[in-house]
């Protein structure tokens, strides 16, 4: 299983063409550094929420944008040597100025539970931040894990389930904030990839009737704190 360093930021919506260039260049540096694949996603379809949602999750200010980024390793040690030489590398100066805003972006270190397809190839990804009781870890997995082909079947070309393992506080915002963790939680980091925004909605549509697509008894998580959105890909190293 690999390990991935995920991501969420605001980024200054005009500024978005600044942002996929430097952060393609910032790919390109990890990438020499020993990562497997960088994706960067624009937010696109990012729904409102009644307890939480991924734009108050980053304090989402107007004319900004979230965006939802990993960074995928072979492991974490992997990880720790290359997010250490890459950030010694000159482009992250104090010149590197992409639009986002840093005190309100937050990361963390996770293990990969499930993974399903390629690292990368989707030109748009549902992402997810979901809390879960540490205690059902295990029925998390084996549901998602089993949730895979009916996705694939309807035109999903990758999932990956992620389970928390590095996770900072952070003073504004951290990924246990988004969600409002509990002391007993963990958080995911999740994704499902798709080949195009028309084919996520076409396969949203037909997985809601198809008859297999059937919820477990009861859920191993708090549905009402995940949050989630639809993301264009903008950066795929």
């Amino acid at each position: 299983m690999v390990y991935v360093q995920g991501m969420m930021a605001p980024v200054a919506s005009e500024k978005k063409a600044q942002y996929q260039t430097l952060s393609a260049k910032a790919a390109d540096v990890f990438r020499q550094n020993g990562a497997l694949s960088v994706i960067e996603s624009w937010g696109d379809d990012i729904p409102d929420g009644k307890v939480n949602d991924m734009k108050s999750a980053v304090k989402l200010k107007d004319g900004e944008t979230p965006v939802f980024t990993w960074i995928v390793w072979p492991s974490k040690a992997a990880r720790d040597e290359g997010m250490q030489k890459s950030f010694a590398n000159p482009l992250f100066s104090e010149g590197f100025d992409p639009g986002m805003d840093g005190a309100r972006m937050f990361f963390g270190g996770f293990e990969t539970i499930v993974e399903a397809g390629d690292f990368s190839g989707a030109d748009y990804i549902d992402g997810f931040l979901v809390p879960c009781p540490v205690k059902n870890k295990e029925a998390y997995r084996k549901m998602a894990a089993d949730a895979w082909p009916l996705f694939e079947r309807h035109g999903a070309i990758s999932m990956f389930e992620c389970w928390q393992d590095d996770l900072p506080d952070g003073q504004l915002t951290s990924m246990a904030l988004a969600v409002q963790k509990k002391p007993d939680e963990a958080v995911l980091f999740s994704w499902v990839g798709w080949p195009s925004k028309e084919a996520r909605l076409k396969g949203q549509a037909s997985m809601m009737a198809d008859p297999e697509m059937r919820p477990p008894p009861e859920m191993p998580f708090d549905g009402m704190r995940m949050i989630f959105g639809g993301f264009e890909v903008i950066v795929d190293r």
